[in-house]
């Protein structure tokens, strides 16, 4: 048995070692066919989503003369709903792969660019790509968000009914049908950005000390969560459907409080949109400033207005318990104002 070219299992390293090369480029080649893959997908299911929803309001005119039209609009909203929560998911599936399959592309071509060409060649981020919601999916996203809003908006426009039998408790549980369906989506983007970082610090590649791989895990976690495009549309999907569903029973039952809710929802997620722009600001201010591990300066702080200013540390923990808080504040909200105003 030769030193060397044959192992205890008789796999033969020499072979190995002369198809790796190529081994690394096929690979490289299928990650792209299925990030390809991954898009076509999703376009797919935007032309259903289309043909579901013209579907749906087709139905819908047709049974606007029906006896029970509180029932029928009723289950139009319920199936928009569903429908438009099942496509958020596909898009935030399909964006975590894409992102997860260039980390991989980066981390092979890392192997064969040498590190000064980063600079040259490619970008620097082009080393060790980081995750970020990638523009086709961005526009997927907001628009099955607005179309969503937009079906509820339609739906409480309709809504008519006051009296006391069990249609006039469609209302509320199609609110909090939107309400969870966004939140669901909230919880499943911070998962996957969560699950993302996991894999980000496992599969660095090749040490190149250049973009993303020098910062601290807690830096990049704070990027992550200031830079969630999904969530931040996802929680003014809610918040459009909670201030709606205040207004309607304002509009019902004439409870002036509903109106101190209204501008605390606003409140909130204005803050919300406001902080994460500041925070988002002040990292790229600091990754810029960062040439090599020494650069980074722990004590460094950042200015979480109007909260004051925190270190790094504080600053991610404190900005994911604010993002947490809204995303439990929405449908929690919905579920009492339901509870009491049923």
């Amino acid at each position: 048995m030769a030193t060397g070219s044959v192992l205890n299992n008789n796999v033969n390293t020499d072979l190995i070692k002369s198809k790796w090369p190529d081994y690394l480029m096929q690979w490289r080649t299928g990650l792209w066919v299925s990030i390809r893959e991954k898009e076509s997908n999703v376009w797919k299911f935007v032309t259903f989503y289309g043909a579901a929803i013209s579907l749906i309001i087709g139905l819908g005119q047709k049974l606007a003369t029906s006896v029970d039209l509180v029932v029928d609009i009723s289950v139009g909203a319920a199936l928009v709903g569903l429908v438009t929560f099942w496509g958020l998911a596909i898009v935030l599936d399909s964006n975590s792969w894409m992102a997860r399959n260039l980390k991989l592309v980066g981390n092979i071509e890392k192997i064969f660019i040498p590190k000064s060409e980063f600079a040259n060649l490619l970008p620097q981020e082009y080393s060790s790509p980081f995750y970020r919601c990638y523009r086709p999916y961005t526009v997927h996203f907001s628009l099955m968000v607005t179309l969503g809003f937009i079906a509820y908006l339609n739906f409480v426009v309709h809504f008519t009914t006051t009296g006391n039998d069990w249609r006039s408790q469609l209302l509320g549980i199609i609110t909090l049908l939107y309400l969870f369906g966004f939140f669901a989506i909230q919880w499943l983007d911070a998962s996957t950005r969560s699950e993302y970082l996991e894999f980000f610090e496992a599969a660095k590649g090749k040490p190149l000390d250049v973009a993303w791989e020098i910062m601290p895990s807690k830096l990049l976690s704070l990027k992550l969560d200031a830079e969630a495009k999904f969530d931040r549309w996802s929680s003014l999907g809610a918040a459009g459907v909670l201030v709606t569903y205040a207004i309607k029973e304002w509009r019902l039952t004439g409870v002036r409080g509903l109106w101190y809710a209204i501008i605390i929802i606003a409140v909130v997620d204005l803050l919300y949109l406001v902080i994460s722009y500041r925070v988002r600001t002040q990292l790229k201010t600091i990754a810029q400033q960062i040439k090599s591990p020494e650069d980074i300066n722990e004590k460094e702080f950042l200015t979480l207005w109007p909260f004051g200013n925190f270190s790094l540390d504080q600053s991610q923990k404190n900005f994911s318990r604010m993002v947490s808080f809204i995303r439990w504040l929405f449908p929690v909200l919905g579920l009492i104002f339901v509870l009491v105003l049923s």
